[in-house]
């Protein structure tokens, strides 16, 4: 059987997270509830900012990210809330579509040229350099939480 297919409005949000009667929830798994305070609904807050912020104090970065877009999840949970309302409303999007073109790759396959392809296909070129902003801040934020080694350098 198939999953679900999310509404839209819940598009673009981490797993198992909805936006329902104005506020963002989070739908936990059975075997997580002890930690959730027993709910199967927890509810995150009433702005996109204020549920990352709860869901980052939650989760203390326990889950090790693996793809790009459980990086993403994180970046977009920790280090989002940090900056201001306006360049957390750009990078917002930036994520999304980061996700959907890479969310699914491990983070070690990622390459530069893959990176050079996306830039060169994505029409808009001002949200492109945005866009890998953003991705190359989740990646130097991905080696200081210790879920990528850094590259070593060459001696010349």
């Amino acid at each position: 059987m198939a999953p679900r297919k999310r509404n839209s409005e819940n598009k673009g949000l981490p797993a198992r997270w909805d936006h329902y009667h104005g506020a963002y929830y989070y739908r936990v798994p059975d075997h997580l509830r002890d930690r959730w305070d027993g709910k199967t609904r927890f509810r995150l807050g009433a702005t996109l900012p204020e549920a990352y912020a709860v869901w980052a104090e939650r989760i203390q970065g326990s889950r090790e990210a693996r793809t790009v877009g459980d990086l993403l999840d994180r970046y977009a949970a920790e280090v989002m809330p940090t900056k201001a309302p306006k360049t957390q409303a750009s990078n917002a999007p930036a994520i999304r579509c980061l996700k959907a073109v890479f969310g699914h790759l491990p983070l070690e396959v990622l390459k530069p040229k893959h990176v050079y392809q996306f830039f060169d296909k994505r029409g808009a070129q001002v949200a492109a350099k945005r866009e890998i902003e953003v991705l190359s801040h989740a990646y130097t934020k991905a080696i200081e939480w210790g879920s990528l080694r850094p590259i070593p350098s060459r001696a010349r």
